[in-house]
Parts: structure tokens; sequence; C-alpha cells
């Protein structure tokens, strides 16, 4: 085990000084986080909800909401919407069935569109 852990040239009491003021950085760094998260949680909030709305932002979408501004773009939910509109407005526009337009169903496998 020694040749894993080299020897400490500090004695025990310098260890504890140095455990004592890492103890105290990581203090201060945890305080300061949670008086930032505190005074800036309505951002934070914000970009919650966003993240819950849209799936994914971009770092511009993201600055616009720190800047307290709303976005206006669809959500994943409305695109999706859209799209099945645009594929019932197109099956319903063709009044002909494939077998009854005198095509043969391949009976394959569908490909991927990937």
């Amino acid at each position: 085990q020694e040749m894993y852990i080299p020897d400490k040239d500090y004695s025990p009491e310098t260890a504890h000084m140095i455990d004592n003021e890492i103890r105290r950085i990581i203090d201060s760094a945890f305080s300061d986080t949670e008086k930032i998260i505190d005074e800036q949680w309505d951002k934070v909030v914000a970009v919650a909800e966003a993240l819950l709305k849209f799936e994914t932002l971009l770092a511009e979408e993201v600055q616009a909401l720190m800047q307290g501004e709303r976005l206006d773009k669809p959500t994943v939910a409305d695109l999706l919407a859209a799209e099945a509109a645009k594929d019932n407005s197109a099956d319903s526009g063709s009044t002909k069935s494939s077998h009854e337009a005198g095509d043969e169903p391949t009976g394959g496998p569908v490909p991927s569109p990937a």
C-alpha cells in the first residue's frame, strides 16, 4: 500500500490545518452559491419552465430569459400538432386508397427515414 500512497511531507497538524482551510473554502463557496441562487431564483424558475415547455434552449434563449424576456417560439407539442394536421389534410385530400388506385402494397418493411 505504501507504493500507491506516498508519505506526506508535512505533519498531522499541518494536514489538519489544510483540511480546515479546504473546508472553509468549500463552505464559503457553498454559501455564496446559495446566496446567488436565492437572489436569482426567478431566473432559475424561468429557465426551468422554459426547458419543460420547449425541451431545449439555445444559449441566446437562456440569455434572453436571464434578461427577463419571454420566448416566442413553438413548443415541440405545437410542431407535432402542426405536422399531424398537415399529414391529416394530405390524407383527406386523396379520396382513393393506394389499393383502389392500382398500387400494389409491397408487403416489405417500411424503410427508416433516418
